[in-house]
């Protein structure tokens, strides 16, 4: 089982943090100072997932930047919510993870994974 089961998203400047809703998760919480969205799922018995899901509007210069030249990749290079995904177990390890982009949007997904791990020694 997992436990401490984190989800932050980092919502940049380019979008309006006055928009912001946490649609899917009961557990999230926005923290317009630090402009992040965390879920705090707990613990995640072996075999269940999770769904959450945030919406947010695009602040007005960035509207203003998208009408004036709609380019894909300049839009692609400024909308970026990185996603992190922290969680402790002894024994199971996340397998699987799939994250989505609604169908209507113009986006699409980049996938960077880091691992981390932390070795505790204990003396006898």
């Amino acid at each position: 089982d997992l436990s401490e089961f984190t989800i932050t998203m980092a919502i940049p400047t380019t979008y309006d943090g006055e928009t912001v809703k946490i649609s899917r998760g009961s557990n999230g919480t926005w923290d317009a100072t630090k402009r992040i969205i965390t879920w705090r799922i707990g613990g995640l018995k072996h075999g269940e997932s999770c769904l959450v899901t945030a919406e947010a509007g695009l602040s007005a210069s960035m509207k203003d930047a998208m009408s004036e030249d709609p380019d894909v990749k300049m839009a692609e290079k400024h909308l970026r919510c990185p996603v992190l995904v922290r969680c402790t177990s002894e024994v199971d390890q996340i397998s699987d993870m799939a994250v989505s982009v609604l169908e209507d949007i113009p986006a699409h997904l980049v996938e960077n994974l880091t691992r981390s791990y932390r070795l505790l020694h204990r003396v006898p």
